[in-house]
């Protein structure tokens, strides 16, 4: 069976249109869609200098998009009807360069880049510092320090009234800083 009948099987009610565009480089552009009645079925374009040429390789890619045929030549122009006018253009048209096309154009003025959101925080779940702290704690009587000793330091180094209000950080800073510290001579 040919490509076109094919494309009849399987799509009974489909149709297939073709658009010229302005050209690129002295380059015919056509666009072909593909559609089974108003769905879009595929949208290809085509290029070559020769009108018909561009115009059949845009529909032989948009029938290869939605699973038919690879061979334009069994269509043959004779049988497309395509739903097109040649647009008029001005006088003072002149095409664009491929390159400019391919080119993302430059603005004058930058965009601001979005303002990235945080995700929502997740519930953590409480961390258990009482490892530390038990550690502070056999440091401290190492030391031979008391309650006030110990809070009088953390008010002093920390601006804080008890470990429980210090950071993890911060409490294994005090942590380290007792580790440091000669022990009582009596201990």
């Amino acid at each position: 069976m040919d490509t076109l009948g094919q494309f009849r099987s399987r799509y009974p009610g489909g149709s297939i249109q073709t658009e010229i565009l302005p050209k690129v480089d002295g380059l015919h552009v056509v666009r072909a869609t593909v559609s089974d009645g108003d769905r879009p079925l595929s949208t290809a374009l085509g290029t070559d200098s020769h009108l018909e040429a561009a115009e059949d390789r845009a529909v032989e890619r948009a029938l290869r998009f939605v699973g038919v045929g690879s061979n334009i030549e069994a269509i043959g122009t004779a049988t497309l009807t395509p739903s097109y006018s040649r647009p008029a253009l001005p006088e003072s048209y002149t095409p664009l360069p491929l390159s400019e096309l391919l080119t993302p154009p430059v603005e004058a003025k930058p965009e601001a880049k979005p303002v990235k959101k945080a995700p929502p925080a997740l519930p953590e779940e409480p961390l258990d510092l009482s490892d530390i702290i038990s550690q502070t704690d056999v440091e401290m009587l190492r030391l031979g320090w008391d309650a006030r000793q110990g809070k009088a330091y953390l008010k002093q180094a920390f601006n804080k009234e008890s470990r429980q209000h210090l950071t993890v950080a911060e409490l294994q800073q005090f942590l380290a800083y007792l580790q440091q510290q000669p022990a009582r001579p009596d201990f």
